[in-house]
């Protein structure tokens, strides 16, 4: 079933869903039409990395953060201000004290 939520910093709609093979799939864009699929695996992985950690979710230089995580397991498509705002809703996360923090539980 498809979840509409904003993205991380509030600028824009997405939907998402769990698909069959325990992948996410996002659809962003104008009308949704844009779709990209993240293996489940990945996102486990991505909560059990950095459990207990409180960092940025985009790129930052001398900084641990979600964008260059991503980018190390090959994901370059930039998703993360949409897996922040999953992460929150799943309740794995919550939003920083910082603007673009990311407080993982």
């Amino acid at each position: 079933m498809l979840k509409r939520l904003l993205t991380f910093d509030g600028g824009s709609e997405f939907e998402y869903e769990w698909i069959s093979g325990n992948k996410i799939r996002l659809h962003y864009g104008d009308g949704f039409k844009q779709k990209f699929s993240l293996d489940g695996s990945i996102y486990d992985e991505l909560i059990q990395v950095f459990r207990l950690k409180t960092v940025r979710l985009n790129h930052v230089l001398n900084e641990e953060n979600v964008e260059d995580w991503l980018i190390l397991k090959g994901i370059k498509t930039r998703i993360t201000s949409y897996l922040g705002s999953i992460l929150c809703y799943e309740k794995h996360a919550k939003k920083g004290m910082k603007r673009g923090m990311i407080a993982f539980k």
